[in-house]
């Protein structure tokens, strides 16, 4: 079997991309860091959605602070990367489930 090509290689990662969506940021000023998962964000399955996209960790967490802050006209999010109509698997970061400690 031979070893795939670069661009089978990539079109592989573009897949994945296309699977994977970011947990969005939970509201840390309000308690919440769990994401949709129940784990801290960001969560593997974050991290490997950037990572898929060709997106730094350091550079989207960053983007997301600030986005949660309110600095929404000046922050890069991928949120124009997410992918609509994939279900959400684990807990709603909105209830008692996706807060520590509650």
């Amino acid at each position: 079997m031979a070893s795939p090509t670069a661009t089978e290689l990539e079109q592989r990662l573009q897949q994945i991309a296309q699977r994977l969506t970011p947990c969005p940021i939970p509201d840390f000023s309000e308690g919440w860091d769990l994401c949709a998962h129940g784990l801290p964000w960001p969560c593997p399955s974050t991290e490997a959605a950037w990572l898929a996209r060709g997106l730094g960790r350091d550079e989207q967490v960053r983007a997301q602070l600030s986005w949660l802050r309110g600095e929404r006209a000046d922050a890069h999010t991928d949120a124009s990367l997410e992918i609509p109509g994939l279900p959400n698997p684990g807990p709603d970061p909105t209830t008692s489930e996706g807060r520590r400690g509650a």
